[in-house]
């Protein structure tokens, strides 16, 4: 009866062990690399941001389009990022959803972390929770994209999205 019972926790562990490396998070210096690289591209991003609404720049007076869209017809893995983003700064989130999911879950996930990560930077004698990245994540913002893409191509193609 005792081997039954280790063939059987010996199977668990190898199925615990082969779901590690995207349960793991990534080690603490990639987390802090990660954290600086994001802080240097929301203040750029922010920055920019300002400087094109100041400016009374729009999309469409710099960005050529989408090239693919404009020969095939067919959306390619992108479209609809910049046209997201515009809709997540007038504060429609449901619309940038339905533009391109990535886009969202990129800027929540990307709040959730430097906002855990500060908070602990900030008050380092109280434990905050933190978001730690695990390679899972990525691999569901890789898996929104390829999501997006057939859909919205499925969609047109039936008639159904324009």
């Amino acid at each position: 009866m005792k081997q039954k019972h280790s063939r059987f926790k010996n199977c668990f562990y190898r199925a615990a062990k082969w779901a590690e490396p995207s349960a793991l998070p990534f080690p603490e210096k990639t987390q802090k690399a990660f954290y600086a690289a994001a802080l240097i591209f929301t203040g750029c991003c922010a920055i920019g941001l300002l400087f094109f609404h100041v400016m009374g720049y729009t999309a469409e007076t710099f960005l050529p389009g989408c090239y693919l869209y404009r020969l095939t017809g067919y959306y390619c893995p992108g479209c609809g990022g910049t046209r997201a983003i515009r809709a997540l700064m007038h504060g429609h989130v449901l619309s940038g959803l339905r533009m391109h999911p990535f886009v969202v879950y990129t800027v929540f996930m990307m709040f959730l972390f430097l906002s855990t990560y500060t908070l602990h930077y900030v008050f380092p004698e109280r434990s905050f929770p933190r978001l730690r990245l695990r390679p899972l994540y990525f691999y569901a913002a890789i898996a929104l994209i390829l999501i997006n893409w057939i859909l919205k191509n499925i969609l047109i193609y039936l008639g159904y999205w324009s």
